[in-house]
């Protein structure tokens, strides 16, 4: 069991008034609270944060957008993290992901890095079977530890197409 996190929570409380630095501060002391509570309550629940990702922010400074993960990941709050992969060019999409994994590694070398492909989203999409396929193996080369993938109407197209390659196996262990 999982319980995750979405960076639209962040986005909400850093964005509300520029309260940026305030916002990072009250979020990273309620995923203590929430982490607290899980663990006390339920101690097989992992907990996962979505996050944004590490990229530039207004200025020609790499940040964190909207979540200090880099903090969250160092103090041991999360089980897993799972940084956007929502890039459609492919030698982007493989810097973008190098510079996830290298980032949340860095912080802690221990919690698994889940790249959530976004199949269907607001920035676009992927085009077909060999793409999708294409960015689960550059995820998997570059060291992430799985795939989401979002969204399901997106994933649904392709889902014949996936149950014929490699990926239709469970996971080695």
């Amino acid at each position: 069991v999982v319980f995750a996190l979405n960076g639209l929570v962040a986005f909400a409380l850093n964005g509300l008034y520029g309260l940026y630095g305030i916002g990072m501060c009250l979020l990273t002391q309620w995923i203590k609270e929430i982490r607290s509570a899980l663990k006390k309550e339920c101690p097989e629940v992992e907990l996962s944060a979505y996050v944004q990702g590490y990229r530039h922010g207004d200025s020609a400074l790499w940040r964190e957008q909207h979540q200090p993960f880099g903090d969250w990941l160092k103090a041991g709050l999360l089980d897993r993290i799972n940084p956007t992969g929502y890039v459609y060019d492919m030698l982007m999409y493989r810097c973008w992901v190098k510079r996830q994994v290298d980032y949340c590694r860095k912080h802690n070398p221990n919690i698994p890095v889940v790249i959530t492909i976004g199949v269907k989203s607001s920035h676009g999409a992927v085009l077909d079977l060999k793409e999708l396929t294409d960015q689960i193996d550059i995820a998997n080369e570059l060291g992430c530890d799985g795939a989401y993938f979002f969204q399901w109407f997106g994933l649904e197209p392709f889902i014949d197409g996936l149950s014929k390659t490699r990926y239709a196996q469970p996971a080695s262990k």
